[in-house]
């Protein structure tokens, strides 16, 4: 027994000695087939790509470039082909293959999305326009403003980036200035939390919506009420929206949404309620004024409903969602709130030759030149004392009031210039999304849709991931990217056009309450209940900057439209701003 016993284990330990020797003396070529199979790409030096526009066109002939191309060499080449040779005539560009951004190679791009790109056939790159301006991130904390006895509940920069309101619980509406972060105006008036600010897109008006049910429209300018209190909804107010100025350069309507379930327009000329929409069966909780003349409204029903505004008419019902409907989004957003100004807070718009008519203009040039035939006939010693008693009157003058800030003209003329351009703005922004203005919503069934609002109440996409229910949605500016901030502690990122996931932020530890856009659309800053504030970067999916300060939740966040700083609010009554 013992012999056969190790006969037998002998040539076991032979025949296992023999399959190493030649698993061995295959070992290169089984390493390399491997290797082949786990990067078939490795191997390939150069592709045909056809770089298109967002629109489909084609640009110029398929080119065979290097695999390993980078996105700023792509650049060039796209500079090239269209002709914008001039260093000052060239753009920055994004790339995209299969609505999946190009952050560091072409090769890394169609490696991450495997089988679904073939090398052996022309690759559709697409793509994007850039802002030119470029937004710095912000690392610090430059001032932390006091003045709110509560928490505060909502903060918003004005279209020109110039002042800055704040609503709270103290019940007062605070407008700050942002260069000396020191207090312009408290506006008192509201008897319960001011819920909801909302700056016209002209920057003339604020306008305010607290628990007492009451909008309340306020003279930045003065600090005073303008006309008459708003009365009319049954309970409190939960969000306003302004005309676009793109339909209406004037900027006089406003709408509210309540909790009593009703969607109202204000005429702040006249005082008074123009229009009422009802037909929700809940509470409303956020309201969009489209720049295409409809009023969209996300309500507690699970529904949201589409309104023409100039008539009050129900223009459909888009229905998805499993739970209540919490926010919304347009494509244009950025666009409809700046109104008129650009990144630098200007119109555009040569606003001296609408303030001095070409009369005046004349007028004044004669009594200049009498002026200087009067002063030339007086000798040296009148010439001092009448400058002595003009700088005693000047000083005078300035002791007694401050002068008013100037106003902006309402001449037909200057109207329709702004109108004009705030018009070609808007055709731009929808040019992002196919000529259309589509829409996002985010719902406490974890999940958001994408819709096509003005034309059909079937949505183009259910977006899917959040584990916690969608608290605050928000389309960055270019409308290339949609935000979701989410209970689950992460924000989401998904494609404007397609709803196409996209990539996840994860660092905060708590919720996540809101998240606003820069200028430019390469940052995005987030609040959370953790007492923090971090600054990501859309492209890498990495959190360039922790911001931490607050001593509780931060509830309000807003980037500042010309990109300068962002401000928080929140649990702990102060706002900071934080700046780079």
């Amino acid at each position: 027994m013992s012999s056969s016993s190790s006969s037998s284990s002998k040539r076991a330990t032979e025949h296992s000695s023999e399959g190493d020797a030649k698993r061995r003396r295959k070992g290169g070529y089984v390493y390399q087939s491997r290797k082949a199979q786990e990067d078939p790409l490795e191997h390939v030096n150069s592709v045909i790509v056809q770089f298109e526009s967002q629109e489909g066109e084609q640009l110029g002939a398929p080119l065979e470039i290097p695999f390993q191309v980078t996105m700023h060499q792509m650049q060039q080449l796209v500079n090239q082909q269209l002709g914008q040779v001039d260093p000052e005539d060239r753009l920055p560009y994004s790339f995209w293959v299969n609505n999946t951004e190009v952050v560091d190679s072409l090769k890394a791009t169609v490696r991450e999305l495997g089988d679904t790109v073939s090398t052996e056939r022309t690759i559709s790159v697409v793509y994007q326009p850039q802002a030119v301006f470029r937004v710095r991130s912000v690392t610090r904390c430059s001032n932390t403003i006091p003045g709110h006895t509560e928490a505060v509940l909502h903060t918003h920069f004005s279209p020109d980036g110039k002042d800055l309101a704040s609503g709270s619980g103290d019940t007062t509406v605070r407008v700050w200035d942002v260069n000396t972060s020191t207090p312009k105006f408290t506006l008192t008036g509201h008897k319960n939390w001011v819920l909801a600010v909302a700056w016209s897109p002209n920057a003339r008006w604020l306008a305010s919506g607290g628990m007492d049910g009451q909008v309340r429209i306020w003279n930045p300018r003065t600090g005073k009420l303008h006309g008459r209190v708003l009365f009319g909804h049954k309970k409190w107010i939960t969000a306003l929206a302004w005309e676009p100025m793109n339909v209406n350069p004037q900027c006089t309507r406003v709408a509210s949404s309540s909790k009593d379930g009703t969607i109202k327009i204000w005429d702040i000329v006249k005082g008074q309620c123009v229009l009422s929409l009802s037909g929700h069966t809940a509470a409303v909780k956020c309201i969009r004024w489209g720049g295409c003349g409809l009023i969209y409204s996300a309500s507690q029903d699970r529904t949201i409903k589409v309104w023409e505004a100039s008539t009050g008419k129900l223009c459909r019902t888009l229905k998805g969602h499993a739970h209540w409907v919490n926010t919304l989004s347009l494509s244009t957003d950025y666009v409809l709130r700046t109104g008129p100004f650009d990144h630098k807070g200007r119109t555009g718009v040569n606003v001296k030759r609408f303030i001095d008519p070409p009369a005046a203009v004349a007028a004044d040039a004669d009594a200049g030149e009498k002026k200087e035939e009067s002063v030339t006939t007086n000798s040296n010693e009148q010439q001092q004392q009448n400058q002595k008693k003009k700088n005693n009157n000047k000083k005078k003058k300035k002791q007694k009031r401050k002068p008013d800030p100037p106003e902006l003209p309402e001449t037909e003329e200057y109207l329709k210039a702004v109108q004009e351009l705030c018009q070609n703005k808007y055709k731009q922004a929808l040019a992002a999304c196919g000529g259309k203005e589509l829409l996002v919503s985010g719902s406490d069934d974890f999940t958001l849709f994408l819709w096509d609002p003005a034309n059909t109440k079937e949505p183009i996409n259910r977006l899917t991931g959040h584990q916690q229910p969608v608290n605050f949605v928000l389309y960055s500016p270019d409308a290339h990217y949609i935000a979701s901030a989410s209970f689950d502690n992460s924000v989401r990122l998904w494609d404007g056009r397609s709803g196409k996931f996209q990539g996840v932020l994860r660092g905060h530890v708590q919720s996540v309450y809101q998240v606003c856009w820069s200028a430019d659309s390469r940052l995005l800053v987030s609040s959370s209940k953790d007492s923090t504030l971090k600054c990501w970067d859309p492209r890498t999916r990495k959190c360039k900057v922790d911001l931490p300060g607050h001593a509780d939740e931060v509830f309000a966040v807003d980037w500042s439209p010309d990109g300068e700083r962002v401000v928080s609010g929140g649990k702990d009554c102060i706002l900071k701003i934080w700046r780079n």
